[in-house]
């Protein structure tokens, strides 16, 4: 679903707030190394499973002996190993969710749309969800909905530039409701649409989408 190598970055990520500096161990070929990064308990990744990781980095990486920041190991990663072709621009994961499940622990912007109209308490509307075009309408139809994403496209049009010179190449963007089937869904599918438009790697995953009918 996604790159292969984002895992990785995410585990990288969990890692830098534990472990500031990693150091090769030696291979059987002298001139090459395999970091071994086995976290001791579990990091909430946002997977089910733990992670135990093995990157082989190869005798040309020009590595040397010396020991790497966290920073350092995921350029080196993402130099060897992405399938990605510009890792100048960020992959944007946008994740719809439902506020009663929590938030998504690797979010880098978490946005509440708890404020906008409602489409649970529309009858015929509440089995459908932001996936549908009458859900997606009726949220979309509203001025306080439209003067929100006019806004985000403001505010994102702003913000990647830095984030692309800052050199971040993931960015997770959270969109919330309560339940996280409605609303929700329907903004994250609209910021989908608006980083494609924009020419952006983009991914859309709804978490909670089949939590509730």
């Amino acid at each position: 679903m996604t790159d292969p190598f984002i895992d990785t970055l995410i585990l990288l990520r969990k890692l830098s707030n534990n472990s500031r500096q990693v150091s090769p161990a030696n291979s059987r070929c002298n001139n090459c190394f395999a970091l071994s990064l086995a976290p001791s308990n579990e990091f909430n990744t946002g997977f089910t499973r733990s992670y135990s990781l093995k990157i082989a980095i190869p005798c040309n990486s020009n590595m040397g002996s010396d020991k790497k920041n966290v920073h350092q190991l995921r350029r080196m990663v993402l130099d060897l190993y992405s399938s990605r072709e510009d890792l100048t621009r960020p992959l944007i994961h946008v994740v719809s969710f439902g506020f009663k499940y929590g938030v998504p622990p690797d979010a880098n912007l978490v946005f509440d749309v708890r404020f906008l109209p409602n489409p649970y308490f529309v009858p015929e509307l509440r089995p459908l969800s932001g996936l549908e075009d009458p859900v997606y309408d009726f949220v979309f139809e509203k001025e306080r909905t439209k003067e929100f994403v006019k806004h985000l496209e403001n505010m994102f049009s702003f913000l990647i530039p830095l984030y692309q010179e800052e050199g971040k190449v993931y960015l997770v963007i959270g969109v919330g409701c309560t339940g996280g089937r409605h609303r929700s869904v329907s903004v994250a599918r609209w910021l989908g649409e608006l980083f494609t438009r924009q020419g952006q790697e983009v991914i859309v995953t709804h978490r909670d989408l089949d939590r509730e009918g």
